[in-house]
């Protein structure tokens, strides 16, 4: 869903707002055929609210203060502390230029995105796995081997909540990892078989992606400057010393940012 960034050995305890297998198990069956399923409708809205709260302000959805640690003329980047965890959860902020479908298209487009014809080389691959009703949908990606390789590849299976019509014309997607043991059971095949070469990593609860048009009142399909932020906190997985990755973090997420204004200017950029 969004460029990774800060590695784990170990959760010390399961993500918040993540309900036990007995708890999702007992939840009621979806009305609809393709409705989400309530008990995974439910965590999705819950990590959705700790993202409207993560990507403002100065503290998180869990009252830790937010710590500007990089600004360059492309990006800034903050961190806080995950209560009960060693790594952090993150926020950058930059501006793409391009008209509104266009930006969405290139950063949530797999087919345009990963892989060997895709324009980010971070991103080895991906999919919409199950789209539900009313914008709920589960998707599965994989990062390409980082740092040389010291850094293999990972992959992520994610629960979505796209609003793609903001009431400043914006948009925003909001987001959760799986975890296996505890969906699997919930989802059935609604749950995607993933990579055995790749290491399973997860994302708490809280994270997410919106844009908001630097001048309101605009089309928002005239190519313009955006501002873009985005809030994650994920366990990679692996045994990497936490301390070394989350000292890089800031690096690797200003380098995307990066990665994603030139390619938005060489895209849009008349």
């Amino acid at each position: 869903m969004f460029a990774r960034a800060g590695f784990e050995a170990k959760p010390k305890e399961a993500p918040a707002a993540v309900p036990t297998a007995a708890a999702a198990a007992a939840a009621p069956a979806a009305e609809a055929k393709n409705a989400c399923p309530p008990a995974l409708k439910k965590a999705i809205d819950e990590s959705y609210e700790k993202f409207i709260k993560n990507k403002e302000g100065d503290t998180t959805s869990e009252g830790e203060k937010w710590e500007l640690v990089n600004q360059t003329d492309v990006a800034k980047i903050w961190r806080a502390k995950l209560p009960g965890q060693s790594v952090y959860r993150w926020r950058a902020e930059q501006t793409l230029y391009g008209p509104k479908s266009g930006i969405v298209a290139e950063l949530f487009d797999f087919s345009k995105r990963a892989g060997p014809n895709g324009w980010d080389e971070k991103l080895k691959a991906g999919r919409i796995h199950k789209q539900y009703d009313d914008n709920y949908r589960v998707a599965i990606f994989s990062s390409n081997p980082v740092f040389g390789g010291v850094i293999s590849s990972r992959e992520f299976i994610e629960a979505r909540v796209i609003k793609p019509e903001q009431p400043d014309g914006g948009y925003l997607v909001a987001g959760m990892g799986l975890d296996e043991k505890i969906w699997g059971p919930v989802l059935g095949d609604d749950f995607p078989k993933g990579d055995k070469s790749c290491t399973r990593a997860l994302a708490f609860p809280g994270g997410g992606f919106c844009m908001s048009p630097v001048t309101p009142g605009t089309n928002p399909e005239t190519p313009q400057e955006w501002k873009c932020q985005l809030v994650m906190a994920t366990l990679l997985g692996g045994w990497i010393p936490t301390g070394t990755i989350n000292a890089a973090s800031a690096q690797v997420m200003t380098e995307a940012a990066v990665a994603q204004r030139d390619h938005m200017l060489k895209k849009f950029k008349q």
